[in-house]
């Protein structure tokens, strides 16, 4: 009798956790591909830049706010965090190996505004932004930012010069080597570009494609050209 209560009560046991769960994963796959409300920032802005931190924290800086703060999701809420220096608009965020966080150039307040060649770090652990040491060989906005696979920043193209009058489209592209806190040259890009993307692959090399790019008369135009770096 014994012996068959034991063979009994595991198969219960299962059918009882299987009810229980049912009506949770019913609830999953109904809420599934739909969106839900979360807390808002504090501060409205566009044009930011958002990094996932290694703690889950998202890291919001400013976009056309001055100003920087941090999202928690484990709580919905948001808290104002240190602020970088000068950029508002035009700069990149890249996540560094160490945790950090590298801003780099941007423009300056003022009208017109004028792009910078400053970076900054910003240190989660201390919720404070510090100059790098570095800056780039020429004052830039709008341009991209990639991490490599060796730990080094490739940041390329983007615009120089006064906005919007007398601006340039750069081919230009430097590496940020967070081990030094230096800058140095590297291959150009064969066109100039702005606001293009840079995607590493899986055997390291990056994939740079579009952007706004910049003939040699000073015209415009948007491309569907796409060229391979290889570091």
């Amino acid at each position: 009798m014994t012996s068959r209560l034991v063979r009994i009560i595991p198969g219960f046991a299962l059918t009882l956790l299987l009810a229980v769960a049912a009506p949770a994963a019913l609830a999953a796959a109904v809420q599934s591909g739909t969106w839900a409300k979360t807390g808002s920032m504090t501060t409205p802005r566009q044009g930011q830049m958002a990094t996932l931190l290694a703690s889950g924290r998202v890291l919001v800086v400013n976009g056309g706010s001055a100003g920087a703060e941090l999202y928690n999701p484990a709580t919905g809420k948001w808290t104002a965090t240190g602020s970088p220096a000068a950029p508002a608009s035009g700069y990149t965020t890249t996540l560094l190996p160490n945790g950090q966080v590298l801003l780099a150039g941007g423009d300056q307040d003022g009208t017109p505004a004028t792009a910078t060649s400053s970076a900054e770090l910003y240190n989660p652990a201390t919720g404070t932004w510090a100059d790098d040491g570095a800056a780039s060989p020429s004052a830039e906005r709008d341009f991209t930012a990639v991490l490599l696979n060796n730990g080094q920043v490739l940041i390329s193209g983007g615009l120089t010069g006064t906005y919007p009058a007398k601006v340039h489209v750069q081919a230009d592209a430097t590496l940020f080597d967070p081990a030094t806190g230096t800058v140095t040259s590297t291959g150009s890009m064969s066109i100039p570009r702005a606001f293009h993307t840079l995607t590493v692959l899986r055997n390291g090399q990056v994939l740079a494609t579009g952007g706004e790019t910049q003939n040699n008369k000073g015209e415009f135009s948007v491309t569907a050209g796409a060229e391979l770096y290889t570091p």
